[in-house]
């Protein structure tokens, strides 16, 4: 991976976060497809960490704007890339995509699915002693056909 490529992508990361917290949703959705679709498939493990949030804050800002297919095809992608990668980071990314995606199923009344969902994440990273997946574990609900809200 070309120094380039790195800056490229940290570059549109950032207008992503920038774009986000100015409001504009449609630029910060825009900025996160440009990273997904240029560089999906790199090893790099810095760019599939990049690729992995903006996955992930895609899934997030569609749950907040109602588009809940499109949150959970998110959220889906992060689990099918990096479920099995060997980078604490991703596993970070998968746990937080296990869980949205319960958040998501719940809201939209399927209760058996975000349960299969939260049931995952407590299966693959309930006995992790890393303090950031012990977090997003946290975050199942005890009862878990209770609703979270993005």
């Amino acid at each position: 991976m070309s120094n380039n490529s790195m800056h490229t992508a940290h570059d549109l990361f950032k207008k992503a976060l920038s774009s986000g917290r100015e409001g504009n949703a449609a630029e910060e959705r825009a900025a996160y497809d440009e990273i997904i679709s240029r560089f999906s498939g790199h090893e790099d493990p810095e760019i599939s960490r990049l690729v992995a949030k903006a996955l992930l804050n895609k899934g997030v800002i569609s749950a907040q704007g109602i588009r809940f297919e499109e949150a959970r095809a998110a959220f889906d992608e992060v689990i099918a890339k990096y479920k099995n990668a060997a980078d604490s980071e991703l596993h970070l990314r998968v746990a937080a995509a296990l869980v949205n995606k319960g958040v998501v199923l719940t809201q939209q009344g399927r209760v058996e699915e975000a349960q299969a969902a939260y049931h995952e994440a407590v299966e693959r990273y309930g006995v992790s002693t890393e303090p950031g997946l012990k977090e997003q574990v946290s975050r199942v609900p005890a009862d878990r056909s209770v609703s979270y809200h993005f």
